[in-house]
């Protein structure tokens, strides 16, 4: 809405039953609170649509094209979808659907299991991750999967023990934006004293303090946040399992 507009934000409870459910793509039949988001702007062009969520699209001139990608996230680990209906000079809506609680009904923490693929053989792992909560639930998860995990809270700490291990470490994973300075930054301290280090960049940011452009130019690989459990346990295992596949073939 580059010369102003109407933004209609809106929610109710709604049933998908099994019939509509079959005519929505990635939905569900149950009860569900709805939340959208209406506006009388340019539109999406029909071709377009199928591509929004995904990380780096974008058809503006400037953008990283990941604050779609990150709501998709966010929405997916909720166990919700996202329904887009759009056409040009008509405006789009978004509807965001989130499964439905009874007052008073407790959701319950259910134990999470992965494949046993994604188990480590003890290699080392440096975790640089400045939200306690977020370096919390991942050193755990790495290391009840087999992996040695240690923590940093900024760039520099990261740096100490990375220089201490002397070589010792398979794999880095790095929030980009930390305190200090950024991970690019650091990985790249880090790679010049071990050439070929593994790394495993993450971020949440949308702006361009996430670095996006450097990133992709120079192939890192990349978990976009917040990520689940699964999600960084497959990343850390396809990371090294290139490494193993590269000393395979020199």
């Amino acid at each position: 809405m580059s010369t102003g507009g109407i933004l209609t934000i809106k929610t109710e409870n709604t049933t998908i039953t099994e019939e509509k459910s079959k005519r929505i793509p990635s939905s569900q039949p149950g009860r569900f609170v709805c939340l959208s988001i209406f506006d009388n702007g340019l539109g999406i062009e029909k071709k377009v649509i199928p591509h929004i969520f995904e990380p780096f699209f974008t058809t503006k001139k400037s953008g990283t094209g990941l604050g779609l990608s990150v709501v998709y996230g966010i929405v997916k680990q909720h166990n919700g979808w996202i329904h887009v209906d759009s056409k040009p000079g008509e405006g789009s809506t978004f509807k965001i659907y989130f499964p439905a609680l009874d007052a008073g009904e407790e959701e319950g923490v259910e134990q999470q299991t992965f494949p046993g693929e994604f188990a480590g053989n003890g290699e080392k792992i440096l975790l640089v991750e400045d939200e306690a909560g977020v370096r919390k639930v991942a050193v755990k998860a790495l290391r009840d999967y087999g992996y040695e995990v240690m923590e940093a809270e900024t760039a520099q700490q990261g740096l100490d023990i990375f220089k201490k291990q002397k070589g010792n470490i398979q794999l880095v994973v790095s929030d980009i934006v930390l305190p200090d300075r950024n991970g690019i930054e650091l990985t790249r301290e880090i790679s010049a004293i071990q050439p070929g280090i593994k790394i495993l960049l993450t971020s949440g940011y949308s702006d361009q303090r996430a670095k996006w452009s450097e990133v992709v130019k120079e192939g890192i690989p990349f978990l976009q946040k917040p990520y689940s459990l699964g999600d960084l346990l497959k990343h850390v295992q396809e990371v090294l399992k290139n490494e193993d596949e590269s000393e395979k073939n020199k």
